[in-house]
This record gives structure tokens, C-alpha cells and sequence, in this order.
């Protein structure tokens, strides 16, 4: 492979990969300039692209796919959340309760995560999230998205009110510590 490649599936709800899992995965040694070109010009991707403007999270579908990819291996999927609009979807919806029901209010809303975060602890896989909100009030159930990272032995870090100047070097040293262990 001389350069990165990106294939774009359109469909969320039912997902399919295009191609054979082999050819989706490369070896770090092998391709490390390629790796590294792709991260370092990965926010020119998607300048002027329609994408970039859509506030649409596809948070479940890429964690569906990223399964279907490396299940037969095993390995570590490492999620970036920073949508503004993943709370609506329905398995992330805030709970309607009283208000005086704290314990319902900031628990888990929803099943799925934990039952995919144990699913892929048997097939060997752990999930590191890095969750970022960009605004105040904005919400994140956290909860829900860390039932996951807790039953696949994976990390969850969240950056709340994400600024670049106040949080790098906290990012920085997680991303870090995510990739190397």
C-alpha cells in the first residue's frame, strides 16, 4: 500500500464492510509513514466535504463495524467521540425521570453498551473511548458509554468542555498511554 485509503458506506442502520478484513488492516512496522501521513493530514480530509458539515453521529455503526473487522483477532478498538448529537440516539436518550431519582437520572440508560462491551471481551477485544464535548450544557451519557469500556476491560477518558490550549497535554498523555500499554 503507497497511501491510505478511505472507502465511505453510506448506510448506518445495516452495516456491511466492502472488503475482506485482511485488506483492512496493515502491519505498524510496514506501514508506519503511511500511518502516520494519514494522521497528520487527517482534518484536510474533510475540509470542504458535505460530511464535515453534517452533525449525524455514527458512533454505534462504526463500533458494529469495527467488530465485524477484527473479531476473528482480537485487539483494541479505540473510539473519538466528540458528536454533539450521539444523545440522540435512542439508546443514549437521557432517562425521563424524577428528578429526585438521581440514581436512575446518571446510571446506565441503555443495555446495548454493556452487552457489546461483554461480547467483545469474549472474543478479545477491549475498547478505549475518548469522549469530548465542545460547549457548555452540552450532554454526554457517560454512564452508558462507559459500560462498554468497563466490561471489555478497555478506558474511558472524557474532556469536558474540550479547548485545545487547557486539554492537550491531558489528551496527549492518555492518547499515549492508550497506545502503548
Amino acid at each position: 500500500m503507497k497511501q491510505p485509503q478511505m472507502m465511505v458506506v453510506p448506510e448506518t442502520t445495516e452495516i456491511f464492510v466492502p472488503c475482506q478484513n485482511e485488506d483492512l488492516m496493515v502491519s505498524l512496522t510496514d506501514s508506519y509513514d503511511i500511518i502516520m501521513n494519514l494522521l497528520d493530514n487527517f482534518n484536510n480530509y474533510f475540509v470542504n466535504s458535505q460530511s464535515a458539515k453534517t452533525s449525524e453521529s455514527c458512533f454505534v455503526a462504526a463500533i458494529q463495524a469495527a467488530n465485524s473487522i477484527i473479531k476473528n483477532f482480537g485487539g483494541k478498538i479505540m473510539l473519538f467521540q466528540a458528536s454533539p448529537t450521539v444523545s440522540r440516539h435512542p439508546m443514549l436518550q437521557v432517562k425521563a425521570q424524577s428528578p429526585q431519582d438521581l440514581h436512575a437520572k446518571f446510571g446506565s440508560s441503555n443495555e446495548y453498551f454493556l452487552n457489546t462491551g461483554n461480547e467483545l471481551a469474549h472474543v478479545q477485544i477491549s475498547v478505549d473511548l475518548f469522549i469530548f464535548t465542545t460547549g457548555k450544557n452540552q450532554f454526554k451519557n457517560v454512564q452508558t458509554f462507559a459500560d462498554m469500556a468497563r466490561q471489555s476491560c478497555g478506558s474511558l477518558n472524557f474532556y469536558s468542555e474540550f479547548d485545545v490550549y487547557q486539554h492537550s497535554m491531558k489528551f496527549t498523555n492518555e492518547l499515549y498511554t492508550a497506545l502503548t500499554r
